[in-house]
């Protein structure tokens, strides 16, 4: 996707729910036209509820799995309020005439009504609070977070057992028809609602998300839910049946959010997984060269833990010590040192400094014999700071310190024939002058003496 078309995108989305409004709000004067009441409507209602119940269950147990995830305040108050939507749109059936027949509830159009209205009330205030708390953390409950729960939780315990003992006033249908207090309701419900949009609007044109389009799509049409419903004069009218069937496709609407949203993990999963592995084959390339380059080395390389175990060797240093890498591993690095050679390592100070050093050190083989060695030593520095252990290449100095002696011995072999020279020359009869090049005399001896 270019540039251009990303910049694109937000607009071109933002016109599809703006026309999406249009389209809704022109089409309220129309309903009664197109629009005409079923002879089924109480069985489609009862239908359309436990349908909205479900897709809000739905969302219910997707919101409270993304908490446990992430622990952020919008999926706390979006799962509470698809939570408390299920409870109500379940005792809205059982209230309402003519979808079940339970004795042990009191059923009336009013008490339908009054859970229908709520829910949706309590369910906007819900959404609203979920969004002004987007990706914030929630590490643990707040006192006031606390308060609105147990209020909601108290407040609808309290309601339910008004309507089981009929104790509920005709505050929402009266007279055959809707009172003004359910219309006033859904008419703040409506604008909690077009508040939630705007706060989606601008979360959207910021950080282009899908979940948040799709979310605005459903307040939009959580706006018109609320609208159409408070304009039914009678129940199953033609704003009652759109309005259900607009409830449908506000809760849908959530779902393909979150299923919009999950596509665009999984793309980001594909990717990372993608990466992942790319980044694993060359880890391994790299692995190996360096691995390859470790084991031919004509020095030996070794590392050691924290502890100072051998953790690994390469074959020159084993073939050192005349024995094979797996015998050496997992042993302690001083095992290998003669006397107390180990000792001149100075590990405090590369710890401390954690710089390296250079120490003149005598192994000793798997046959006894002590093999003269030069350590360079470095500390293993972790990315938190954390020393973890030693690296050292270690120099074979056999080679080296037997040269040494040769040229020690050669050296005193020769002082010893210049010297018996000397001497015959100082002990001849006949006299012996040395000049250079210059005419100097740079040697005579005692018989030259004498004659001079």
């Amino acid at each position: 996707m270019t540039a251009r078309s990303r910049m694109a995108l937000p607009k071109l989305s933002l016109a599809l729910i703006l026309l999406l409004s249009v389209i809704l709000a022109g089409f309220i004067p129309f309903v009664p036209r197109f629009i005409q009441t079923s002879a089924h409507a109480p069985q489609s209602k009862a239908f359309l509820e436990y349908f909205v119940a479900y897709l809000s269950t739905c969302m219910f147990i997707i919101c409270v799995r993304r908490f446990h995830l992430q622990r952020t305040k919008d999926f706390l108050f979006w799962g509470l309020g698809f939570f408390t939507l299920v409870i109500f749109q379940v005792f809205q059936n059982i209230a309402f005439p003519g979808f079940h027949d339970f004795s042990w509830f009191p059923q009336s159009v009013n008490a339908g009504v009054a859970f229908d209205v709520i829910s949706r009330l309590l369910f906007a205030g819900y959404f609203l609070v979920g969004i002004l708390g987007i990706e914030k953390r929630l590490l643990q409950p707040t006192r006031r977070n606390l308060v609105l729960i147990y209020s909601n939780a108290l407040a609808f315990v309290i309601f339910v057992l008004v309507c089981f003992a009929n104790f509920l006033p005709n505050a929402f249908f009266a007279a055959g028809g809707p009172t003004l207090l359910k219309r006033a309701l859904e008419a703040v419900a409506a604008g909690v609602m077009v508040l939630s949009a705007f706060y989606l609007v601008r979360r959207f044109g910021s950080e282009r998300q899908l979940l948040y389009f799709w979310f605005t799509v459903a307040a939009v049409f959580g706006v018109f839910t609320n609208l159409y419903l408070s304009l039914w004069q009678a129940l199953y009218d033609p704003y009652f049946i759109v309005g259900h069937v607009l409830k449908i496709l506000f809760f849908s609407s959530f779902l393909v959010g979150i299923f919009a949203e999950h596509l665009r993990f999984f793309k980001i999963e594909a990717e990372l997984r993608e990466s992942l592995e790319r980044s694993r084959e060359d880890l391994e390339k790299s692995e190996q060269t360096f691995r390859g380059l470790v084991e031919n080395m004509a020095d030996g390389f070794v590392v050691t833990d924290e502890m100072g175990v051998l953790i690994f060797c390469n074959q020159a240093f084993a073939a050192m010590l005349d024995d094979k890498p797996e015998n050496l591993v997992n042993q302690h690095f001083s095992k290998f040192f003669y006397g107390k050679h180990y000792e001149r390592i100075d590990l405090e100070t590369l710890r401390r400094e954690g710089k390296g050093g250079k120490f003149e050190v005598e192994f000793l083989t798997r046959n006894g014999e002590r093999r003269p060695a030069l350590i360079h030593a470095t500390t293993i520095v972790e990315s938190d700071g954390r020393k973890a252990g030693l690296q050292a290449v270690v120099t074979n100095l056999s080679e080296r310190k037997k040269f040494e002696t040769n040229l020690q011995n050669l050296i005193k072999e020769k002082n010893q024939t210049i010297a018996l020279f000397k001497q015959c020359l100082e002990n001849a009869t006949d006299g012996v002058l040395i000049v250079n090049l210059h005419g100097r005399i740079v040697y005579l001896n005692r018989a030259f003496e004498r004659m001079s």
